[in-house]
């Protein structure tokens, strides 16, 4: 063995305590969640429009789950990015037209239904932003997706009544 070598004993309970709060990873309980995640997700899927199929239902699983966050910021940042890509996958190109084509109606349209079932009074605005806006700019190619929409308003209007 090296005689230059000494081995010390590891940080005492108090050392290792300090160490933690001056690195912040005490007050983790009040810092604001990453935004990050949420933006990577809409980059990615709006990369990946055309495999809508594929990666629908787990990128919007996720993000409905962002959406009853009780943190307002990270809230609302989830909704925008559920209606930015709902109204993307509307009005992309698909090989089948979209009127044609009930499955990926009623898949796109689904996130948007789904946002029904919470009660921040933020999302359910936006929820009725989204598909205020789809009816204007879409209501044409959209044939299947009424009934789904037909909830969203009705739901709407047994939360308020």
């Amino acid at each position: 063995m090296n005689k230059y070598i000494t081995f010390r004993k590891g940080p005492t309970s108090r050392e290792e305590n300090d160490g933690i709060y001056r690195f912040g990873l005490g007050n983790l309980s009040i810092k604001e969640p990453s935004l990050f995640a949420v933006a990577k997700l809409l980059a990615t899927r709006l990369v990946n429009l055309n495999r809508v199929e594929v990666l629908w239902r787990p990128v919007t699983n996720h993000l409905l789950e962002v959406i009853i966050h009780p943190l307002n910021r990270l809230r609302g940042w989830g909704i925008d990015v559920i209606t930015t890509l709902v109204r993307s996958v509307i009005q992309c190109d698909y090989s089948t037209p979209l009127k044609e084509n009930q499955r990926l109606q009623t898949l796109s349209i689904s996130p948007l239904n789904e946002l029904s079932s919470t009660s921040f009074a933020d999302v359910q605005q936006k929820q009725v932003d989204c598909v205020l806006h789809l009816l204007h700019s879409s209501g044409d190619i959209i044939s299947f997706g009424w009934p789904l929409f037909l909830n969203i308003v009705g739901a709407i209007n047994n939360s308020q009544g």
